[in-house]
């Protein structure tokens, strides 16, 4: 499949229909972009089960979606899984690093990692410790 531009009012619906969802957040004038978008198209011919969306943060439509993912660094390639986004990635990657990428978000077994995320969500803070590792006295 080729790659898809992604708007906001289309991103909620693409991203439910689509077991996995790859989002590329890129500019024309970025040189880091211009590397990796062939690397992401060539991934997107040989995945052809997957939805390789595109997401210009030149074009308004489609940077309101970057608002979502708190994105500040181009290229990020963000996937969703099941509804759920299980991988962000700033920065370019070689050919390898986003084969290897699309392998762990196709073998992840989501509902084990909310299931972990919960366990660990409920688990109660350490009382006396702030967020630098200090104690509290």
């Amino acid at each position: 499949m080729a790659t898809v531009p992604l708007t906001v009012d289309a991103f909620p619906e693409t991203v439910r229909n689509n077991p996995i969802t790859f989002v590329v957040f890129w500019a024309n004038w970025c040189p880091g972009c211009r590397e990796f978008m062939p690397i992401y198209k060539y991934a997107a011919q040989r995945h052809r089960d997957l939805l390789f969306g595109t997401a210009d943060t030149e074009i308004t439509e489609q940077h309101q979606i970057s608002g979502y993912f708190g994105l500040q660094v181009i290229p990020t390639v963000v996937a969703v899984k099941d509804g759920h986004m299980v991988r962000y990635q700033p920065g370019g990657m070689s050919h390898q690093e986003f084969a290897d990428m699309i392998r762990d978000v196709r073998a992840l077994d989501v509902s084990e990692a909310v299931q972990a995320a919960a366990r660990a969500a409920a688990q109660p803070a350490h009382p006396g410790v702030i967020l630098g590792g200090s104690r509290l006295r």
